[in-house]
């Protein structure tokens, strides 16, 4: 499975929708399965409702939750390239910081994740992949400037007893975790893996690394930063598993 995960920095840039423009050539140009994106605006408009999936026992969303389970065709009628979208809107107000996850494989369930310090929810789908079973994938946009909720949306997302990859804009250093060495409070659940990425900074106007992932059951794996895809303040990052 090839999973990405981007902090677009909205769903527009330069007049154009980044859905259009750049989300659909992360899945036809490089090959990607599922998307994990933060900052995402709007959904791309040529996306159409769709009949959804049941929400995971004990993980669906609050009622009254502005979300939307949408079936975006990047292909033809004739020869369609069906894209399923999960989007919840995680910014009332500006309606740019809002967390989706995008899959060429139709998803067994949704699953919303609540945050325990009030700050946005993960989002994520349960996924038919191949001999090793399901894999729950995650979009997470943790805390600006610490990432302190981060710990606890690992912790929920551990609850669901699925195996899970949770990526997305960490917003702190990953030494900043509890990983062997650090001394660091920020615990993540036990079996859990911290995959990294080659040298490579995720926001290179700051020059930090704030855009990665966990899986559990380990091992990790090593993703690729994308720095040529510059039309974010946030590199995008591919990861194969």
């Amino acid at each position: 499975m090839r999973v990405v995960t981007w902090n677009m920095q909205g769903a527009t840039g330069g007049g154009e929708s980044k859905w259009n423009a750049d989300v659909k050539r992360l899945f036809l140009q490089a090959g990607v399965n599922v998307a994990c994106l933060q900052e995402s605006g709007n959904p791309p408009p040529s996306a159409v409702p769709a009949a959804a999936p049941g929400w995971l026992p004990g993980f669906a969303p609050p009622v009254g939750l502005n979300g939307a389970y949408l079936l975006w065709n990047l292909g033809t009628s004739s020869r369609p390239f069906n894209v399923y979208i999960i989007w919840i809107e995680t910014d009332a107000t500006g309606h740019r910081n809002n967390v989706a996850v995008a899959s060429v494989l139709p998803p067994l369930n949704l699953i919303y994740i609540p945050n325990p310090l009030g700050g946005r929810p993960a989002i994520g789908m349960r996924l038919l992949y191949g001999p090793a079973g399901n894999a729950d994938i995650f979009s997470l946009h943790a805390f600006s400037g610490n990432g302190n909720d981060g710990p606890g949306l690992l912790a929920n997302i551990n609850l669901t007893g699925g195996s899970w990859f949770a990526a997305g804009d960490y917003n702190c250093d990953p030494t900043q975790w509890g990983l062997p060495g650090s001394g660091s409070p920020k615990i993540v659940p036990p079996g859990t893996a911290y995959c990294p990425h080659n040298p490579v900074p995720t926001h290179p106007g700051s020059g930090t690394n704030l855009d990665y992932a966990f899986k559990n059951p380990g091992p990790g794996v090593i993703g690729t930063v994308l720095d040529n895809f510059i039309v974010s303040d946030h590199y995008p990052v591919i990861y194969d598993f």
